[in-house]
């Protein structure tokens, strides 16, 4: 029997749910418990898929087991089987019924205030049935995650260039990067306008190395003649972000959208100096092979709606 076939026979979603399972975690024990059955059953499982391929893909390491390069290029072809599996099942399940369906979208910061939000609003208001499963997360997080078929689509701002590849991505709208700081900073209370050269005094809320933001932050800072500040916080999460903002000194980099409310309101306020960063532009990304089902169709006709008001 060939490659090919041994691997046609084993394409059963209990043994490919175990493989990835087993991989996923590193561990037979855990795998075991995460699945609810024997580890003597994970084993003969992965066994026999290791026989019919004629490949190891596992080994035995002090702190479980390891995948071998066999099993890293298996993982990503289970991933979009097991997707699809699951999209097949929602989407007949969806099918008996117009009004449900499951969205499953990855955030990154620039949408994840007002129009994720809103979008899903509306789509509740259109469809009470349909289920969005909201992942958030940086661009290396979320795109192989979109690549691999666990998410329907990836909301924000759109990168450079893709971790991945097979991604298209649609623009929405374009926003600005803010630096901004509670409005009972000490550097809101100054008389005269606040300089860069002021700021770094101060500790930095700023994006991940991961993310195309930090990048432009990186530069915007060298072509200012300036080392980006070492005392800083990494992050994107909203929520940690603003309370860091309205509780402390820290000084953020956060997309115009993001804290227009605090803005309006004084909570937060700009600080006026400009470090040169590019205008970006938000949108959606997807498989370029992706057929999405009505509940996503509806989902991103929902976001454009939504863009369209808040632009």
């Amino acid at each position: 029997m060939t490659a090919r076939l041994r691997l046609a026979a084993q394409l059963k979603p209990r043994t490919l749910e175990t493989f990835a399972t087993v991989f996923d975690h590193g561990s037979v024990s855990v795998a075991a418990q995460i699945l609810n059955v024997s580890q003597p059953a994970v084993t003969r499982l992965i066994k026999a898929l290791e026989a019919d391929l004629g490949l190891t893909l596992f080994r035995r390491t002090s702190r479980g087991v390891a995948p071998t390069p066999a099993a890293s290029l298996l993982r990503l072809r289970v991933r979009r089987i097991l997707s699809e599996i699951r999209r097949a099942d929602e989407d007949l399940g969806a099918l008996a019924d117009a009004a449900l369906g499951v969205v499953h979208v990855g955030v990154l910061l620039a949408a994840a205030s007002r129009l994720l939000p809103r979008a899903i609003a509306r789509l509740q208001a259109l469809r009470p049935g349909v289920i969005v499963s909201v992942r958030e997360g940086t661009n290396d997080q979320l795109f192989p995650a979109l690549e691999a078929g666990e998410l329907d689509l990836v909301v924000g701002r759109i990168p450079a260039s893709f971790p991945v590849g097979g991604l298209v991505a649609t623009e929405l709208y374009r926003e600005a990067v803010l630096p901004v700081i509670r409005a009972g900073h000490p550097l809101a209370r100054r008389r005269r306008a606040a300089t860069l050269n002021d700021a770094l005094a101060y500790p930095w809320i700023l994006p991940p190395p991961t993310t195309n933001l930090r990048a432009e932050v990186e530069a915007g800072f060298q072509a200012a003649g300036v080392a980006v500040p070492r005392r800083t916080v990494e992050s994107v999460s909203l929520l940690t972000n603003r309370a860091l903002l309205l509780e402390t000194d820290m000084i953020g980099f956060v997309p115009a959208t993001v804290v227009a409310g605090d803005l309006d309101a004084r909570i937060l306020v700009a600080l006026p100096f400009d470090l040169g960063l590019s205008v970006s532009p938000v949108g959606i990304t997807t498989r370029i092979d992706a057929e999405p089902g009505p509940a996503v169709q509806l989902f991103v006709d929902c976001l454009r709606q939504v863009a369209s008001d808040i632009t």
